[in-house]
């Protein structure tokens, strides 16, 4: 009974995200391929570099390593500064006509991720974007309420977030994804993850046209140089 998922589960409703009804059935994204699945174990798996914003507070550097075979790590930094982890088992699909892609990892705590009370959970690749953000949607059901979650995962290696969450916001909304307006980037501080804005990829375009002026400068001051010295050779010619 929903009593029973109150007294097992120690969060709170508001917590949880519970909607009523069951959980919806997804169509995930045909990049989602087998070759897709052998990158992410090659890629050491992923930074969580998005999640709601009720989630992650405490949980910073999160991470998901995959390895080859079965088995991941899931590791953060609590709000102590301890580095905390949890080892597991994964399994990946393609996604298929009529088959959901999806992650399935077992292991987690309860509501980490999304995981049930047995510590389950399976991410639906729903997104992707030109920089390699990958978001990800759980959905977990407790009786006749369900509670959904959004994850944006970016490659270990190389990793690259751009801070401007609208659009990411907009297309997850066109996607009737719940509660993709409270999407929130995760502490990644004690990870190496580069974080792009508008406003820095501006300003790399005006350095770069700064020092093409400058080139040019360079250029024409050579050409000037060189003109003087050939007109004191005609002089030497001429006396």
């Amino acid at each position: 009974t929903v009593l029973l998922v109150v007294i097992v589960v120690p969060h709170t409703r508001a917590q949880l995200g519970l909607s009523p009804g069951t959980c919806p059935i997804y169509q995930t994204s045909d990049w989602f391929t087998n070759k897709k699945i052998s990158e992410i174990v090659a890629n050491e798996g992923y930074l969580i570099a998005l999640s709601l914003a009720s989630e992650h507070s405490d949980h910073k550097c999160a991470r998901l390593h995959f390895f080859d075979g079965t088995s991941f790590t899931y590791s953060y930094v609590d709000a102590t500064g301890r580095e905390q982890e949890r080892t597991g088992s994964f399994k990946a699909l393609p996604s298929g006509f009529t088959t959901a892609g999806r992650i399935e990892l077992s292991g987690l705590l309860p509501t980490t991720l999304g995981s049930d009370v047995f510590g389950n959970t399976y991410l639906y690749p729903i997104y992707e974007d030109e920089s390699g953000l990958e978001v990800y949607v759980t959905c977990t059901s407790y009786g006749i309420l369900h509670s959904e979650r959004v994850y944006g995962l970016v490659p270990y290696k190389n990793a690259v977030l751009r801070s401007d969450l609208s659009s990411i916001k907009r297309q997850l909304t066109l996607k009737s994804i719940p509660q993709a307006s409270t999407l929130r980037i995760v502490n990644q501080q004690c990870q190496d993850i580069q974080i792009l804005s508008e406003d820095s990829v501006a300003s790399t375009d005006e350095v770069a046209s700064t020092d093409n002026v400058s080139s040019t400068d360079n250029v024409a001051s050579t050409d000037n140089v060189s003109s003087t010295d050939n007109v004191a050779s005609t002089d030497d010619v001429s006396s």
